[in-house]
């Protein structure tokens, strides 16, 4: 099942060991729930390098994935306002509180964005260079009401690679990353708190990499207890 967020949570995984650089290739893979022009800019899932994590050095940079200006779009930023790559506007509204599949690729050099196995955009723009190592889902971490959005989410899944376009297309057939790809996989979630809603009460590493989230942020957060078993993961909830 997917846990609910509202506009007053984020939840940050707890430790800061991936490694990963910003000009590395690498993919991120979600099903959202959302409404894609709700609001001037929202942030539904992404991965930052932290600045309180002074070991990691400079620049500190993010990927984003939302929607930039509430257009319908479906956009990745980086911190600073620098757009990666968006799709038109209005190719995401008609998915509006419906279960989507996103997928946000980078081989080095071409950023790329797919909505349910289909390529929706692509860009060659410069990549800021820095560490991404903390996940991050529902805003970004300099308040609770940066960016954030009261939306449904139910998988995450973070891979040291470029995906291919087969691969993506096979996820989203798969309706759920279990029966998907694992092949160069840093960390993958699933949200199985067994009734969809804010009552999460098992979050479960299906990478059993032990990268738990920590829920952070002003107002009303969910609660769960960390997993790294296998034992209780559930699939998307299929439409």
């Amino acid at each position: 099942m997917a846990i609910q967020c509202t506009a007053a949570d984020y939840h940050l995984r707890s430790s800061s060991t991936m490694g990963l650089q910003s000009t590395d290739a690498f993919s991120v893979s979600t099903w959202l729930n959302c409404v894609w022009n709700g609001g001037a800019r929202l942030s539904f899932v992404g991965i930052y390098g932290p600045a309180t994590d002074t070991a990691l050095g400079a620049p500190i940079t993010a990927l984003q994935i939302g929607t930039s200006n509430g257009g319908g779009e479906l956009t990745c930023w980086t911190w600073g306002g620098g757009t990666m790559v968006t799709s038109a506007a209005g190719s995401m509204t008609p998915f509006n509180n419906t279960w989507v599949n996103i997928v946000y690729t980078y081989d080095g050099s071409t950023h790329r964005v797919y909505r349910n196995g289909t390529l929706l955009a692509s860009s060659t723009t410069a990549q800021i260079a820095g560490f991404l190592n903390q996940v991050y889902i529902n805003g970004y971490p300099t308040g609770a009401t940066n960016e954030v959005a009261a939306f449904q989410v139910d998988q995450y899944s973070l891979f040291r690679r470029t995906l291919s376009p087969d691969e993506i297309l096979s996820m989203y057939n798969a309706q759920g990353a279990r029966h998907g790809n694992m092949f160069g996989q840093i960390c993958r979630y699933e949200f199985d708190e067994g009734t969809q809603g804010a009552g999460a009460t098992s979050i479960v590493d299906m990478s059993n990499s032990g990268h738990g989230l920590t829920s952070v942020g002003a107002g009303a957060t969910f609660t769960y207890t960390y997993s790294s078993t296998l034992a209780n993961s559930n699939i998307r909830p299929v439409q």
